[in-house]
């Protein structure tokens, strides 16, 4: 019984958790923000793209980094809101 038990523990400390796959958000006015861009992490609702390439051809712009204000700060809006699937 106790071996059960210690093949099923090892089992389980084997298994791999799958890393995140990278995507490019959709927002709501239409912004294909890359995981780099400082506004992905804020942006709440947005419809969810595997590549650039796809958030473009679905009517997205691509949208690149802003360039830092004098302090050096990248400064980012909200779009608030949750995922949408498309």
């Amino acid at each position: 019984m106790i071996g059960v038990f210690v093949g099923i523990v090892l089992a389980g400390a084997t298994g791999h958790v799958a890393a995140a796959e990278p995507f490019v958000k959709k927002s709501l006015d239409g912004a294909c923000l890359p995981m780099s861009h400082p506004e992905f992490y804020e942006t709440k609702i947005y419809v969810r793209k595997n590549t650039m390439q796809e958030c473009v051809a679905s009517g997205g712009k691509e949208e690149h980094e802003p360039p830092p204000d004098e302090d050096g700060e990248v400064q980012a809006a909200s779009s608030g809101g949750s995922a949408v699937n498309g």
